[in-house]
């Protein structure tokens, strides 16, 4: 940014007056209480703000009663910009005219950054005092005072630097001798030494360590190589407590090279059967959740608690029915075989003419004889056994007996037949018709 017109409505002394800086460098002089200081104010006063009513003496209020204020003129980016501030609160008001737009005081703070009043002052305003100042400093002071003409924040740096310096004050002094770094230096002599005492025993050390290390690393390669010691004893450990089933396996697969193979129609039939099976268990589980219903039933009626009552007459009466049932049966069975053997000896009767009204001859001896009776007799004790396993057999469930049966024949061998009940009544009822065909009077 460059001023280009200075256009003064009223500040101090000057009013209604106009300063065209048209080239680079322009030098305003004249005798003292001219008004170069009031232009250099008002120059500030337009970019910063004026001084208010607090700041009294620094106030420039126009003595003939002109406006307060007025504007600059600069040149910013190539574009003409019009910076205005008359008399107002907070330092005057701002009016901000570039390319025939209005703008406030913070378009100005944009234009302006980052400078503020205090840098400005620092870098492009030189007053009276500060000349006179400038005859009273030594040539270093000088040179320094040059230095900060061109530096930003100056006078915040050189403060900083006297304070480190004065701090510098409070740890040392050429000729101090209490100060902390007088005190090192004249420890240092001694710490020197003790330092290369240490270099010659950490030699030592160094040369300890490198040994540990290399005994370290040996340590930890024979560790590494027991460990795969280890691993392979414990593999063949384990191959060896293996052994016995690895036989026990060869002999498996020798004797299954000569094992006939497996009938699938087996397992098939094994299937059908545990379905069956199933199902029979489903279905007995059913009845016996309807025996339950119906147990549950009876237990609330009256027949029921009756029988409770009379139970040991009852399981009496129902033993001595079951014996009685037995003795019908067999009085029935033997009804049926003298039926059949009166048949047989009608049949024999007229094969070989025998008259009806005569007996048979006696054609057996009397060992023959003997033994027809012991054949008899045991044919009769026979019959009883097997009433009584007939009566054993008929409380068990049908379908559990056929499954039962069913899983034998396809879990074991089959065994030779054993003689069946039936087989024992038609022998003795063979017997017996011998004996009806032999014996006298028959």
């Amino acid at each position: 940014m460059r001023i280009k017109t200075i256009n003064i409505f009223g500040f101090g002394k000057w009013h209604d007056q106009t300063i065209d800086l048209q080239t680079d460098y322009q030098v305003l002089y004249g005798q003292n209480e001219a008004g170069k200081s009031t232009i250099t104010a008002f120059i500030k006063g337009v970019l910063f703000g004026f001084a208010t009513g607090k700041q009294k003496y620094e106030q420039y209020l126009p003595k003939s009663g002109a406006q307060y204020g007025g504007e600059l003129i600069v040149d910013h980016h190539d574009r003409e910009i019009t910076i205005r501030r008359v008399a107002g609160k907070a330092g005057g008001e701002v009016t901000i005219i570039d390319q025939g737009k209005e703008f406030g005081a913070d378009y100005l703070n944009q234009l302006i950054a980052p400078a503020d009043k205090a840098l400005f002052t620092q870098i492009f305003e030189t007053n009276q005092q500060d000349l006179n100042q400038i005859f009273g400093l030594t040539a270093d002071d000088f040179m320094q005072h040059l230095l900060t003409i061109g530096a930003v924040g100056s006078h915040e740096w050189l403060a900083f630097e006297a304070s480190l310096d004065k701090a510098s004050q409070q740890i040392y002094k050429p000729s101090g001798r209490k100060w902390p770094l007088n005190k090192a230096l004249k420890q240092y002599p001694e710490i020197e030494q003790a330092v290369s005492q240490a270099k010659a025993a950490n030699q030592q050390y160094e040369s300890n360590d490198q040994q540990l290390q290399q005994a370290l690393q040996t340590l930890k390669q024979d560790q590494a190589a027991l460990a795969e010691v280890q691993g392979q004893k414990n593999q063949q450990q384990q191959l060896l407590e293996r052994w016995p089933k690895y036989v026990e396996w060869q002999a498996l697969q020798a004797s299954l090279a000569t094992t006939q193979p497996f009938d699938s129609t087996l397992y098939a039939q094994y299937q059908k059967i545990e379905e069956q099976r199933q199902e029979s268990q489903a279905a007995l589980a059913d009845a016996q959740q309807a025996v339950a219903t119906i147990q549950e039933t009876l237990d609330q009626t009256g027949e029921f608690r009756f029988y409770q009552t009379h139970q040991a007459e009852i399981d009496g009466l129902l033993e001595q029915w079951s014996t009685r049932q037995k003795q019908a049966q067999q009085l029935a069975l033997q009804q049926t075989q003298l039926t059949q053997l009166t048949s047989e000896q009608a049949a024999l009767a007229a094969k070989y003419q025998w008259p009806t009204t005569e007996t048979l001859p006696t054609v057996l001896s009397a060992d023959q004889l003997e033994q027809l009776q012991v054949a008899n007799t045991t044919y009769e004790q026979t019959q009883t056994t097997n009433r009584v396993l007939t009566d054993q057999l008929t409380t068990l469930t049908d379908q559990v007996a056929e499954q039962e049966q069913l899983v034998t024949i396809l879990e074991t061998p089959a065994e030779v037949a054993s003689p069946t009940p039936m087989s024992n009544i038609c022998l003795g009822l063979g017997v017996v018709g011998l004996l009806g065909i032999f014996l006298p009077g028959a």
